[in-house]
């Protein structure tokens, strides 16, 4: 075999390597399969949901009712539906893992003043949006579609998904074309997009770095601050 041709073997299987460590997929009750990503230690679903419970519905009737994209009434989820609302071994976020996420994407994000936050906001959400949206950065191919309504302070979309504190309180995580945060929710009667996490029990121990970075030194969350 020539030369070139070995090299280019050796490159493909590297390639397909790499690929296998930090590209893969988990499926719903329902058989639904979805893309996941490694951002920091943590690993979220790379697409929105498709699990069709009790208190759910079609986000777009025009596409396959038995595949589309759903969304779900939280308020009427009684206590067990929220805890297994999402895959075996995932879960719906917590404030602990959207504070992770925000740290690991601005390590200084608490410390900063509220001007350099804002700046610090926009760099964040640009790595989490899609392309598409607003020409994005999609750095870990996390792909975020806007999927709410208007707002009068951050222009025509964004994109809310539900996170749940102490098992009972309801926190957002919203991803704006200008920042992203966590926000204290009183009245969650809305219909949210749901992005499960996988529970770090269930990662497996991988001593190799992933290509999105890692954090260099152990961290300590904040409180019950909301950024």
């Amino acid at each position: 075999m020539k030369k070139a041709n070995k090299l280019a073997l050796c490159i493909v299987a590297t390639t397909f390597a790499v690929s296998s460590i930090f590209a893969s997929t988990v499926s719903d009750k329902d058989g639904n399969k979805y893309k996941t990503i490694k951002i920091g230690n943590q690993h979220w679903m790379a697409e929105d949901y498709r699990y069709e419970s009790r208190n759910s519905g079609c986000a777009n009737y025009n596409d396959n009712p038995d595949n589309c994209i759903r969304v779900y009434r939280i308020s009427e989820m009684k206590y067990e539906d929220r805890v297994s609302i999402c895959p075996s071994g995932w879960h719906l976020p917590t404030l602990e893992d959207i504070q992770e996420l925000i740290i690991f994407l601005e390590p200084d994000y608490y410390n900063l003043s509220p001007k350099q936050q804002r700046h610090a906001g926009q760099k964040m959400s640009n790595k989490l949006r899609s392309k598409s949206w607003n020409d994005g950065d999609d750095s870990f191919g996390f792909n975020v579609q806007p999927n709410a309504g208007a707002s009068q302070y951050h222009g025509p979309t964004y994109a809310m998904f539900p996170a749940i504190e102490n098992n009972t309180k309801l926190i957002e995580l919203r991803i704006y074309d200008s920042t992203i945060g966590a926000y204290d929710y009183k009245d969650y009667n809305s219909d949210y997009h749901i992005r499960c996490i996988e529970n770090k029990s269930n990662q497996k121990k991988d001593s190799k770095k992933s290509n999105s970075g890692s954090l260099s030194t152990p961290f300590k969350l904040p409180g019950a601050k909301l950024p």
